[in-house]
């Protein structure tokens, strides 16, 4: 297996006090990424491994696309008293993924393999994810801290077009 990849991203944020009990942040992030897997797949010949019994190549898989990740985020931090900070925030997430593919050639034959789509759909998503913790500092050395939020994970290349086999178990990509 090979995993040709190439990737390209950035981050900006910034932040700044808003009085003596208040500092605001804004920022972004992006990511683009374009890779593939390219695997080879053997058989075994015969019921048992050995030394004797050779592996023969039986499939070509040539499986990825491009993903495109972009987020947006504020956050404010407010400390109304020395033993108490309040953060709340919000992110936006949007991501796109395209030219996604799974080729799979059937070895001797050259014929398509079973899981063959040059083809595969562009799937494009965005999310908010809101946050809201409190921080109370009981002593100097003691702190209590607590938050609810909701976040986001866009699914990774590997997980959308690349199907795998761990002896008889096989799992299919989910584009």
């Amino acid at each position: 297996q090979t995993v040709p990849t190439d990737a390209f991203g950035g981050m900006v944020q910034y932040s700044r006090p808003m009085g003596a009990r208040n500092v605001l942040g804004v920022g972004g992030d992006w990511r683009w990424v374009d890779g593939e897997s390219q695997e080879d797949t053997y058989n075994q010949l015969g019921a048992i491994q050995s030394p004797i019994t050779p592996a023969v190549l039986a499939l070509l898989r040539v499986s990825g696309g491009t993903q495109r990740i972009m987020g947006l985020f504020v956050q404010d931090v407010f400390s109304p008293s020395n033993k108490l900070s309040i953060t709340i925030s919000a992110r936006l997430d949007s991501w796109k993924n395209y030219n996604g593919h799974n080729l799979e050639t059937n070895v001797p034959s050259g014929t398509p393999g079973a899981g063959n789509n040059p083809n595969l759909p562009d799937r494009d998503d965005s999310v908010g994810s809101p946050r809201v913790a409190a921080m109370y500092h009981i002593n100097e050395r003691t702190r209590v801290w607590g938050d609810y939020s909701l976040g986001f994970r866009a699914p990774t290349l590997n997980e959308l077009y690349r199907s795998f086999s761990v002896g008889a178990v096989r799992t299919f990509a989910n584009p």
